[in-house]
């Protein structure tokens, strides 16, 4: 079974996300987070671990994949974050919102 973790609820799409994951058969969803306090959509009433900072979750939840549903302009950092700590990554579009970014974001991927 993969080990899954959301981070960013800032987009109605990372919603059904976070339906998938939490019954399809060969995920675990194992942490959320949402920097952002005032935000909407973030869960409610959630039985995961959740965290407010991006950076605490990259160090503290064991998992193989971080979904990405995070405002556009940051999600291009966490990417490059979450590809360097030996993560795969799922994003909500847009990935990132510049060529340096998409650059090194390809590298790491390729690795």
């Amino acid at each position: 079974m993969k080990k899954i973790a959301i981070a960013g609820f800032r987009h109605p799409h990372i919603l059904d996300l976070y339906q998938r994951a939490r019954t399809h058969d060969g995920l675990s969803l194992v942490a959320i987070c949402e920097e952002n306090e005032s935000s909407s959509l973030k869960p409610a009433g959630t039985s995961e671990p959740f965290f407010a900072s991006f950076d605490k979750l990259l160090d503290d939840v064991a998992c193989d994949m971080i979904a990405l549903g995070g405002c556009y302009g940051g999600r291009g950092a966490q990417a490059i974050a979450a590809l360097r700590s030996g993560r795969h990554v799922i994003s909500d579009k847009p990935l990132c919102t510049s060529l340096a970014e998409l650059s090194e974001i390809e590298a790491l991927a390729s690795e």
